[in-house]
């Protein structure tokens, strides 16, 4: 099913992004030659270390699309959902440290929030830039807090990639930084399964999510990409998703690969 899914992808997503086709073509070319069946099922080529000059582009790849200005953007505030122990491997340390237990660092946290009972700045935990395993990172303008599974859902996420121990962050649309992040491209959504390009010549000015909610798959909730940003501008929440019981609509990944290569080839189609 992998492969029926990225047999779609390689015909629509040049289609809808023509500008970004000859980069796109490359690492396809690229996946080709590592004997790589599909981005999906083997990415971690790609978040290793790599040393050759074409994986490191891949790399560097990431925001490249139309700009994102803050006024743009219909809310205060854009947010970030990610595993806890991402959070820790993708920043710098200052109280929270990669050396210490996993369970002391989610503790000191936990007692923070405790006492807060509101958003905290990151930068009391940690400090440097967040970044992702290719350099950048993806935001919505959608208050995941509110309802943790189904702004998931909503936003492309399945129930495998929602952490028990996942943290929300919060960065301000107002900064007095002009650069909030970019129209995600296909270069930025290659190594994932649940993706849908930004038609060119629609130019809504942000990217759109697959919902998972319901079958069939429709779009979903708005989304941009981000290159590294200071910890200092984000604030941090703690958000349960251990209790799925408010929210019953499952949304497995390999229950929904059928579903995700119809939507896919309806695009191409249309």
């Amino acid at each position: 099913m992998f492969e029926r899914i990225y047999a779609a992808r390689l015909k629509v997503d040049p289609r809808r992004q023509p500008p970004h086709a000859t980069s796109y073509d490359a690492i396809r070319e690229l996946y080709a030659s590592k004997h790589l069946r599909t981005p999906y099922e083997q990415p971690s080529y790609f978040v290793a270390p790599a040393d050759d000059a074409d994986a490191k582009a891949f790399f560097q790849s990431g925001c490249s699309g139309t700009t994102i200005l803050g006024s743009a953007i219909p809310s205060p505030y854009v947010y970030r959902i990610m595993p806890f122990p991402n959070l820790l491997r993708y920043t710098s340390p200052r109280v929270l440290r990669l050396s210490d237990s996993l369970d002391s660092n989610w503790s000191k946290l936990v007692l923070a929030q405790a006492t807060q009972r509101d958003w905290m700045p990151l930068s009391w935990f940690l400090d440097g830039n967040l970044t992702g395993p290719r350099g950048f990172t993806w935001w919505t303008p959608v208050d995941i807090t509110l309802d943790v599974f189904a702004s998931c859902h909503a936003l492309g996420m399945p129930d495998d990639s929602i952490a028990e121990r996942a943290v929300v962050l919060r960065r301000s649309t107002l900064s007095t930084r002009k650069l909030d992040g970019f129209v995600p491209t296909i270069l930025d959504g290659f190594d994932n399964v649940v993706f849908c390009a930004t038609t060119t010549e629609s130019d809504p000015g942000i990217g759109r999510a697959i919902s998972l909610e319901a079958i069939p798959l429709s779009l979903g909730e708005r989304e941009l990409v981000s290159p590294p940003v200071p910890v200092s501008e984000i604030s941090i929440y703690l958000a349960s998703s251990s209790d799925h019981s408010a929210h019953p609509h499952r949304a497995d990944l390999l229950s929904l690969l059928p579903h995700l290569a119809l939507f896919y080839e309806s695009l191409d189609c249309a």
